[in-house]
């Protein structure tokens, strides 16, 4: 039995480390790259406002904030491959992870807090309660 356990074990083992293999695999997942870097405040910031205004684009559509973190999140994700790809830096799923959570924040806040023109054509924002402006 444990023989058997063991031989299941290998094929998984010798994938992971071909996938932390430095110069055997060309897209390598980075080990230093902590929770709380500065770049997450970057990569959140900008998908909060990618969300937020992918929103607004498809806001005639029937699932305005579904589309708004999918056009928030595909440069994100376009970005963490090219780094995988690239021998100077590395891909960070920890980026993708504060991309998705800024572009869901970014389309539910595009979604409540709205720019709206007021009859004296000024700027005002405002919230949305149940639909009504």
């Amino acid at each position: 039995m444990s023989r058997n356990v063991a031989g299941r074990c290998v094929p998984v083992l010798a994938i992971l480390l071909m996938l932390q293999g430095g110069s055997a695999c060309a897209f390598e997942f980075a080990d230093p790259d902590p929770w709380h870097g500065s770049d997450k405040v970057a990569h959140f910031s900008v998908s909060v406002a990618l969300g937020a205004g992918g929103r607004e684009v498809a806001s005639d559509s029937a699932h305005p904030q579904l589309y708004g973190v999918i056009l928030a999140v595909v440069p994100g994700v376009a970005k963490e491959v090219l780094d995988g790809i690239r021998q100077d830096n590395d891909f960070s799923y920890k980026d993708l992870l504060f991309d998705l959570v800024g572009a869901i924040s970014g389309a539910y806040l595009g979604n409540t807090i709205m720019l709206r023109s007021s009859h004296d054509g000024q700027p005002v924002f405002g919230l949305q309660y149940g639909g009504q402006f």
